[in-house]
């Protein structure tokens, strides 16, 4: 079931059934298959995006997606990770960007998920550089961060 047909698949049946309890049941689904790699968190954007269209007019989507864009949020701080200015890593990270605004909107603890990850991986300098990328992606950066590179296509 690890393909990129099945999770498109997926994608497309959680958002056709964004109104009933079987998205609670596919959400754990597709925030596995966002740990498999930066592509499928990428591919899983596209339901962030849709579901954002639903969020104001659903009540009971609120609280699931809030909670279901904290866990996808923590994921990309990984899964964003440039090793070696790796290409591939970066043009997949520019295709997530303008999804990023509808996390943020779900999320409400965007910048505090990240602050987080800050404090706990500060010796990691890959991971700084995640955060700061998801960071500039909704927002300007603090200033304690402006003189962090973040690697671009």
């Amino acid at each position: 079931m690890n393909t990129s047909s099945s999770l498109e698949v997926l994608v497309t049946f959680a958002i056709s059934f964004y109104d009933t309890p079987h998205l609670q049941q596919v959400m754990p689904i597709l925030l596995t298959y966002c740990r498999e790699s930066l592509e499928y968190s990428s591919d899983v954007m596209c339901f962030f995006e849709e579901m954002f269209t639903l969020f104001e007019e659903t009540p009971t989507l609120q609280a699931l997606m809030q909670s279901f864009s904290a866990e996808y949020l923590k994921i990309l701080i990984v899964e964003c990770c440039v090793s070696d200015a790796d290409d591939e890593v970066v043009a997949t990270r520019s295709k997530l960007r303008s999804g990023l605004c509808s996390v943020k909107e779900m999320c409400n603890d965007y910048f505090n998920i990240l602050t987080t990850a800050l404090l706990q991986y500060k010796d990691n300098p890959r991971v700084i550089e995640s955060v700061c990328f998801l960071w500039e992606a909704v927002d300007t950066l603090p200033s304690q961060l402006s003189h962090i590179s973040i690697h671009r296509p």
